[in-house]
């Protein structure tokens, strides 16, 4: 996941995206051989305030242990949590969602690590696919 930090008049996407740290790249280096759907945030986000956060990520590091964290969640029973996260990390949906939380949006989960299915499931699984 990535959020779109701007359009140049050319009409080239510039997103912020978790690599081995944040950084801003074209669109189609998102996800290279894969599929890119673009999904709106919700209308209640400030848009404006989104970005400028997901900026002032730019040089964090990518959550290696948060990973692995939600590997463990997955094979635990639902009502033992196992969270373990290094400070100033993020994954990929983790950036958007503390993004979004900047523009005001109430994520339904911990925005730390929250995956890119529960995204699909909140937002209903919306979004046009580009390529």
């Amino acid at each position: 996941m990535a959020i779109v930090d701007s359009v140049d008049a050319d009409g080239t996407i510039w997103a912020i995206q978790m690599a081995r740290r944040c950084e801003r790249v074209k669109i189609q280096d998102v996800a290279p051989g894969g599929h890119v759907k673009i999904v709106s945030c919700p209308d209640n986000v400030n848009r404006q305030e989104a970005v400028a956060y997901a900026n002032r990520q730019l040089g964090t590091k990518y959550g290696v242990l948060t990973i692995v964290s939600i590997a463990i969640n997955i094979m635990l029973p639902a009502f033992f949590r196992f969270d373990i996260r290094t400070a100033d990390t993020l994954i990929c949906s983790a950036l958007v969602a503390r993004s979004w939380e900047h523009g005001s949006w109430d994520c339904p989960t911990d925005p730390f690590d929250i995956t890119p299915a529960e995204y699909d499931g909140v937002l209903g699984g919306g979004g046009v696919q580009i390529y």
